[in-house]
């Protein structure tokens, strides 16, 4: 009873402190893990699947299934598509987002 008395305590010490600073309440802000894997796929030198996989925390599979399903059909219908360029050996593959290349129409008549 006497441990739930002290962390009942340190709470309530750490509110009072964080009401004192005007950070009472605040919400951090969420960051997607949609957003961090499009902001480090729009890097010059892309991001590898380590990189990825660090930064949301999901396993190879779960990465792989987003990339090529859900996140190439949203990104395809706003004009970009998303590169690998796949390593061999001690090289990483890597992901890159870039412009859709559209082929020019000729002018038929």
């Amino acid at each position: 009873m006497e441990e739930i008395e002290a962390r009942r305590a340190e709470r309530r010490k750490r509110i009072e402190a964080e009401k004192a600073a005007g950070t009472f309440g605040a919400k951090a802000e969420k960051i997607s893990k949609k957003k961090l894997i499009l902001d480090l796929m729009k890097r010059d030198d892309g991001a590898t699947k380590k990189e990825l996989e660090d930064a949301t925390g999901w396993q190879r599979h779960t990465l792989r299934g987003y990339i090529a399903g859900t996140l190439r059909k949203k990104l395809g219908a706003v004009g970009f598509a998303i590169e690998c360029s796949r390593g061999s050996g001690e090289v990483p593959t890597r992901y890159f987002i870039e412009p859709v290349k559209v082929a020019g129409k000729g002018g038929e008549a």
